[in-house]
């Protein structure tokens, strides 16, 4: 159990030893507000309205920093109704969302781990919501106090997504490769092993360098997964396959357009990807 010995019981704020065991409770009041407070019309025309309700309790049933079921939360159309707010660019599912809403979520509860880290206090006006097929997204609480700065900053990231539903390039992009790898080790470089096998098959009967039938199936097998990658993307980038990467990322997960790719390679293409595997030279060029 968490010890709050050296926490105001007031307003929650950590107590330091330059605090001399006291909190300044009035000051610090000051610097809090709600995030009712802070959003106006505009805000609310964009955000999503909800009216939480967990052990029939009404909100008062949910801590700040809660996991809470999609069950317990009820969609209301007047602000006035609503004790929680959303946005579509922070709450996603199997199917919806996809690596914009993920890449979004991790980057804005960092945000909120970090503030809570700097201010010692306790969870921040905000839950955590979860559903069936993989529903997940945050919540904002909309008459909880917390640090003016801080809850104006999370504001602000909601005015951002409405002009832009990214909060973080970056992240997005660090996460979308992250997936492109996961992807194509656990199902990308055999399809595209297949792929290559059904297209080449049919016109290579000589034998060397193992491109014929059931051969060239067994010396694909022999070649690592980050060789064929390589080969995946020359080949990719030379159709120019959806702008070049060959790959589309889904909810669901990362396509990759091995089908198309493999009829970019030819036979002598593949035996000169095989020597320079075999000679450990560079395949990238």
């Amino acid at each position: 159990m968490e010890n709050n010995d050296d926490k105001c019981g007031d307003c929650g704020r950590e107590i330091d030893a330059a605090d001399h065991g006291q909190c300044d409770g009035n000051a610090y009041a000051d610097s809090l507000t709600t995030f009712r407070a802070l959003l106006g019309p505009m805000e609310y025309a964009t955000l999503d309205l909800f009216e939480l309700d967990r052990y029939g309790e009404g909100i008062d049933g949910i801590e700040n920093g809660d996991s809470i079921s999609y069950g317990k939360v009820q969609g209301v159309s007047n602000p006035e109704d609503a004790t929680a707010v959303g946005h579509r660019s922070l709450c996603g599912s199997d199917y919806s969302g996809g690596s914009v809403v993920r890449s979004n979520l991790r980057v804005f509860r960092a945000m909120v781990e970090e503030a809570e880290a700097a201010e010692g206090m306790d969870p921040l006006p905000i839950v955590d919501t979860y559903g069936g097929h993989g529903t997940d997204g945050v919540l904002l609480l909309l008459d909880r106090s917390g640090p003016s700065d801080v809850l104006m900053e999370l504001v602000s990231v909601l005015q951002g997504l409405d002009d832009y539903p990214l909060i973080s390039e970056d992240d997005h992009s660090a996460l979308e490769m992250d997936d492109e790898i996961e992807g194509w080790n656990n199902y990308g470089a055999s399809d595209f092993r297949r792929a290559i096998v059904s297209t080449l098959a049919l016109d290579c009967d000589d034998g060397p360098a193992g491109t014929d039938g059931e051969a060239l199936e067994d010396r694909l097998d022999d070649v690592g997964d980050g060789f064929l990658m390589e080969l995946f993307a020359r080949a990719a980038d030379h159709e120019n396959l959806n702008g070049g990467p060959g790959t589309v990322h889904e909810c669901e997960g990362v396509h990759f357009m091995v089908e198309e790719a493999a009829k970019a390679i030819d036979v002598t293409a593949l035996r000169e990807f095989f020597r320079r595997v075999d000679n450990d030279e560079d395949i990238r060029n």
